[in-house]
């Protein structure tokens, strides 16, 4: 056995679909006017899934809200890898009190 499992599609009940294939049926039921049922039929993404992807309910990020955008958290990776260079490594309080 593997030592990192990677689970196959059809190993579980639930969430037995790729991003394609929801995104394609998505497409088709605004597009072509399909109905939810045969959408769902033909790409073996469940009805509700469709649903809430076609009306934009839970279109948002998974998780928690984030602190730092991008471009904050690239310049802080940049200076604590500048001041690693002169000798002088941040610990994590340091960080911490930086990002606040």
């Amino acid at each position: 056995m593997p030592r990192r499992y990677k689970r196959t599609l059809g190993a579980l009940k639930y969430h037995d679909f790729s991003e394609k294939h929801v995104q394609k049926a998505v497409d088709h039921v605004k597009q072509y006017g399909m109905s939810l049922r045969e959408v769902s039929e033909v790409f073996g993404v469940p009805k509700s899934t469709i649903q809430r992807r076609v009306s934009g309910k839970n279109t948002g990020m998974y998780g928690c809200y984030r602190i730092l955008s991008d471009d904050d958290k690239n310049a802080l990776t940049d200076g604590i890898v500048e001041t690693r260079k002169w000798g002088l490594p941040l610990t994590t309080f340091d960080i911490r009190l930086l990002v606040k």
